[in-house]
């Protein structure tokens, strides 16, 4: 039973910590470009969509390497989806839009490092509350 609720818990953790990490950064970008990136549509169902695929991908990680910490498993977790489709867009991109999806990628990697402590925090002292 324990496994499952941690399995559940990292889902839920990755998920969120996406969902932070995607706010954390849309207003760092809104700052920057002035553009306003909650208005778009596409752009919060891709968020969305991404969070999921963070949640999958975290558990997924969780199962095939459990002996790793929760830290790492979340930043994989919240990295690599958004990664993939940001090296996906770079490639297939014109010469002018390469360098925004390049900000955007190291943006994301870097951005993705609070809300994975803060993410990590909270789930390492839940288990210690739970195991008590």
């Amino acid at each position: 039973m324990k496994r499952q609720n941690s399995t559940r818990a990292i889902f839920i953790a990755s998920s969120l910590c996406c969902l932070f990490t995607c706010v954390l950064c849309s207003i760092i970008w809104m700052v920057i470009s002035g553009v306003n990136w909650f208005g778009f549509i596409v752009l919060d169902l891709v968020f969305t969509v991404n969070a999921f695929l963070c949640g999958i991908v975290a558990t997924s990680i969780q199962r095939m390497l459990s002996r790793l910490p929760t830290t790492i498993i979340l930043y994989l977790g919240n990295i690599i989806p958004f990664g993939i489709l940001f090296l996906i867009s770079f490639c297939i991109a014109t010469q002018d839009a390469e360098g925004w999806y390049l900000l955007f990628l190291i943006g994301w990697l870097i951005m993705s490092i609070i809300p994975v402590a803060v993410t990590s925090y909270i789930v390492n002292s839940r288990q210690t509350d739970t195991s008590e």
